[in-house]
């Protein structure tokens, strides 16, 4: 493992984007990792550009020092490509979860989507759509339809005076699709005298 790399860096404004590139070895990605998990974290640069009399120096030199002893870089799974799978497997669903899909929807699932995803960890930013609380969320089912057509159900959360969980996305690397995330908030799934499970706060 390289112990020191250069990367030529490229800084563009386009089509309202700010754009950084970097390239160089790939024999030394874990240096962009670790920059990547630099820059999570990071406030502020380490001390302002040296001004003389009002006016700038024609070169800057800035360091950011990453202790590797606290923080460690991974790179994520598939990371910057597909993995090419050996033979498609059936994807094994706990029972728990078979159980929660059929008491919540009152029948059975009748197929298993099984898809990769890009979880943040402790850190990762989650943005926050909207500047309150998420008052509702919505779903179609036929749970209660004696004709077995489906129907729109609304949950109103706060409803029952619990306090209303926010709406978050994530911010995965390349190649990740976007995920919406529902935290805190005092809601749980109960269930109620139909013997069906039901979004309660």
């Amino acid at each position: 493992m390289t112990k020191k790399s250069k990367w030529n860096v490229t800084m563009e404004e386009k089509n309202g984007e700010f754009i950084v590139t970097f390239d160089g070895k790939s024999n030394a990605t874990h240096h962009l990792l670790g920059l990547e998990a630099l820059c999570r974290g990071l406030k502020s640069w380490g001390h302002d550009v040296n001004f003389k009399d009002g006016t700038a120096p024609d070169k800057i030199s800035k360091k950011w020092i990453l202790p590797t002893k606290k923080v460690k870089a991974k790179l994520n799974p598939h990371l910057g490509g597909k993995k090419k799978s050996k033979k498609s497997k059936k994807t094994k669903v706990d029972n728990d979860a078979i159980d929660l899909y059929r008491q919540f929807n009152g029948t059975e699932p009748t197929e298993i989507v099984s898809k990769t995803v890009w979880l943040p960890d402790e850190n990762s930013p989650l943005v926050a759509l909207g500047e309150g609380d998420c008052p509702f969320i919505g779903y179609t089912s036929a749970k209660t339809n004696k004709k077995g057509e489906k129907d729109d159900y609304i949950h109103h959360f706060g409803e029952e005076g619990g306090q209303p969980p926010k709406l978050y996305v994530t911010c995965p690397p390349p190649g990740y699709e976007r995920i919406m995330m529902i935290i805190g908030g005092d809601w749980k799934i109960e269930e109620r005298a139909d013997g069906k499970l039901w979004l309660v706060d």
